[in-house]
C-alpha cells in the first residue's frame, strides 16, 4: 500500500510521476501495491500516537495507516518508528527481498 502522503515524499525528492510508475509497475501489476487514501480519522488517532510517542505527525499517519491495514510499514528509516514497534512491524526494504 501506498497513500498520497508517501507519494509527496518521494516526489519532493526529485522522481517524477513517470519514473515512480515504471518503477512501481511491477508491482501494481502483480496485485501486491496498491493506493490507499489518507481517511480524517486517521489524521485524527496520528495525532494522538504523536503527542503520546513523541513522533512525527506524517510518521504517525504512516503507523496509523499500516495499523488500520493491518501492514507493515517499509522504510529505511527504522530510527523514526522504534517508538511505535510495539503498535505495527517496521521493517526495511531489502528485508523483504
Amino acid at each position: 500500500m501506498v497513500d498520497g502522503r508517501s507519494l509527496d515524499e518521494i516526489y519532493r525528492q526529485g522522481v517524477t510521476k513517470q519514473d515512480l510508475n515504471e518503477r512501481l509497475s511491477f508491482l501494481k501489476d502483480a496485485g501486491v501495491l496498491t493506493e490507499i487514501k489518507v481517511q480524517q480519522a486517521d489524521i485524527d488517532r496520528a495525532k494522538v500516537l504523536r503527542r503520546e510517542r513523541g513522533i512525527h505527525l506524517s510518521d504517525a499517519v504512516h503507523a496509523v495507516i499500516a495499523i488500520r491495514c493491518s501492514a507493515t510499514v517499509v522504510t529505511r528509516n527504522i530510527k523514526h518508528f522504534e517508538k511505535v514497534m510495539d503498535l505495527v512491524e517496521v521493517r526495511r526494504p531489502e528485508e523483504l527481498l
